[in-house]
């Protein structure tokens, strides 16, 4: 019994692992949250037009996500690594976006 004991442990330690990788995203989304609102707080100024882009385009992800994410989970894949690369598109997304906020600001002015 001694081994099937210890394959157990180590499924679980895979899924505890996991679930702390979930956490971690989680406070990473609210960190992106409070840098976009604060960098279209210094464009913008403190106005509900900042607040409700950042809050609308956070409903608008979650809502396509969990679409797009349910279509996925019918499908044979492993979703862990699909997660994964999501995630890294998202941090990639969150280091480009903080350049653009400026350019689009540039544009909105001259209308």
């Amino acid at each position: 019994m001694p081994p099937a004991q210890t394959e157990e442990q180590g499924t679980e330690a895979a899924r505890s692992v996991i679930f702390f990788l979930f956490l971690v995203s989680g406070f990473a989304a609210l960190t992106y949250q409070i840098v976009w609102q604060r960098a279209l707080f210094a464009i913008y100024g403190i106005n509900v037009e900042s607040v409700t882009v950042v809050v609308s385009a956070f409903m608008l992800g979650l809502g396509l996500g969990s679409v797009f994410g349910g279509y996925l989970s019918t499908l044979p894949i492993p979703l862990v690594p699909v997660f994964g690369a999501a995630e890294l598109g998202i941090a990639l997304f969150g280091f480009v976006s903080l350049h653009l906020f400026p350019v689009c600001s540039v544009h909105t002015a001259r209308r």
